[in-house]
């Protein structure tokens, strides 16, 4: 009877050990998992990083975005501020031959904008990121001064741009008493009013 007892203990404890052991490498298992998880993730992270990184670079360093950075930094209201209000009024047709290779180079900087924008949305990209790097250009276009830009992004389909930007599609009337010159809220609902224009309605 003992040794019924002792060889049932035996097999009792073997099966323990058995189980224990089957425990330990489903847990080791798993923490391999996790950890091959954590470093892919690690890896996606540096490469997205990198990845944004060149983007940027393309962006400020190559010579592809000078004079379209240019112009909207140095030249905003005397170029870019009536080239956009005059596209928005009426179209192509108000745009001096001249005027193409400014107007090219304003839509060639927003484009890769939007562009980034759409990276970040379906994932590609974090926003934060995308924040990082443009933040500056991002901000200008949110300037309450630039409100002839945000309504040229809404009404040629800027979509990401102008959702970022809170751009709106209403019209405006002004009425006799608002047309006076420098009005703040002028600037800020895209609207540039000359002082020819101002002066036939003082």
């Amino acid at each position: 009877m003992p040794d019924i007892l002792q060889i049932a203990l035996q097999t009792h404890w073997s099966q323990i050990l058995a189980n224990l052991g089957q425990m330990f490498a489903a847990v080791g298992a798993l923490m391999a998992a996790v950890v091959g998880v954590i470093t892919y993730c690690r890896a996606k992270r540096r490469e997205a990083a990198q990845w944004m990184h060149e983007i940027f670079q393309r962006f400020q360093l190559g010579p592809e975005f000078d004079e379209a950075k240019q112009i909207f930094d140095f030249q905003y209201h005397d170029v870019v501020e009536p080239l956009l209000a005059a596209l928005v009024a009426s179209g192509n047709a108000a745009i001096l031959r001249s005027e193409w290779k400014a107007c090219h180079l304003i839509d060639r900087l927003l484009n890769y904008l939007e562009h980034l924008l759409y990276l970040s949305d379906a994932g590609h990209a974090k926003r934060s990121d995308c924040y990082a790097y443009f933040g500056y250009w991002f901000d200008q276009l949110t300037e309450p001064e630039r409100g002839a830009l945000r309504r040229y992004l809404v009404h040629f389909n800027y979509e990401r741009l102008a959702r970022i930007t809170r751009a709106s599609k209403h019209e405006y009337i002004l009425l006799y008493g608002s047309l006076c010159m420098d009005q703040p809220y002028h600037a800020n609902l895209g609207l540039t009013w000359t002082p020819t224009f101002c002066q036939a309605f003082s």
